[in-house]
């Protein structure tokens, strides 16, 4: 402002001091001009804040997704520990023992048998005491060890 001094206000013919001067007045639109300046970063501010709560959001998101897989997964793992506890309480019997076996289809480790895995299923022929290969022919097989086959899952 050019004008140095004390400012007044006019209403009708009366003048009246505004109490400031033309320094607090200059003082003023400084701050006015400042807090323009200012409330543009706010913006800006408000802006990029709102940006990241979208993106923590978002993340939040696929975090729960994740969360729900993880659940998922959690119940399968649980589901083969408990079946191998189970598997753990089954056995293998030397076919030296016989203890009760009977004729039908087992399980049966048979170190002769030219695979890698020696575990495969096999007939027993209570009537005469043989192991017959359960390939569709009628080897026989000397198995060291049987166990009973587990239970069909849609009997449970």
């Amino acid at each position: 402002m050019k004008y140095i001094g004390k400012l007044y206000g006019k209403i009708g013919n009366k003048y009246f001091e505004l109490g400031k001067n033309s320094e607090d007045f200059d003082t003023l639109e400084r701050q006015v001009k400042k807090l323009d300046f200012d409330g543009t970063e706010y913006r800006a501010t408000i802006e990029e804040l709102e940006k990241e709560n979208d993106k923590f959001f978002d993340e939040n998101e696929h975090l729960k997704r994740q969360l729900e897989k993880e659940k998922e997964l959690s119940l399968t793992i649980k589901d083969i520990c408990e079946a191998m506890e189970e598997y753990a309480k089954i056995e293998w019997i030397s076919v030296n023992k016989r203890v009760d076996i009977k004729g039908g289809k087992y399980l049966v480790y048979d170190p002769n048998w030219i695979e890698d895995n020696k575990i495969r299923t096999a007939f027993y022929r209570n009537y005469n005491g043989i192991w017959i290969a359960d390939n569709g022919s009628d080897d026989v097989i000397h198995p060291t060890h049987y166990m009973k086959l587990p239970n069909d899952p849609t009997n449970e």
